[in-house]
C-alpha cells in the first residue's frame, strides 16, 4: 500500500538574502539539514497549499501575509521513500521585514543568494 503526505515549503528572499531553516540536531529525520520554512499540510488544507504555506510560515517565523510579496507557486516536488510519496509546494516569495520568532523546528538564518549551493540539504530540495 502507497500512501501519501503533502507539504509546503516557503523560501523568502530580503535583499539578496533567503530564510533557511537549519533543522536541530535532535530531530528525527534530518537533523542539522537544510530547508526553506515549512511543513506537513493538515488535512484541511489538503485543496489549498497557499493557505497551508501562509500558516507554515506564521508559525515558524511570526511573518505574517501582510509582511509578504509575491508569494506563489513555483515547483511541485514528488519523492517516493519506502511506501510513502511525498508531495511538496514549492513557494518563492518576498518580505520587507527581517523580524523572525525563533522555532523548536531549528533556527532560521538570513543567507545570502550566493552561498545558497553551499549548505547541506534535505534529499527533496
Amino acid at each position: 500500500m502507497v500512501t501519501l503526505q503533502n507539504y509546503v515549503c516557503a523560501f523568502l528572499e530580503h535583499n539578496g538574502s533567503f530564510l533557511l531553516l537549519k533543522r536541530a540536531p535532535d530531530r528525527k529525520v534530518n537533523p542539522g539539514v537544510w530547508s526553506g520554512v515549512g511543513g506537513k499540510m493538515e488535512p484541511c488544507e489538503i485543496n489549498d497549499p497557499y493557505a497551508a504555506c501562509l500558516r507554515e510560515i506564521r508559525e515558524e517565523t511570526g511573518i505574517l501575509p501582510h509582511e509578504l510579496e509575491g508569494l506563489s507557486l513555483r515547483y511541485i516536488l514528488l519523492r517516493r521513500h519506502g511506501h510513502v510519496i511525498r508531495q511538496s509546494y514549492i513557494y518563492f516569495g518576498r518580505t520587507a521585514t527581517t523580524n523572525i520568532t525563533p522555532t523548536e523546528e531549528g533556527t532560521l538564518h538570513w543567507v545570502p543568494r550566493a552561498e545558497l549551493l553551499h549548505r547541506p540539504y534535505t534529499p527533496t530540495y
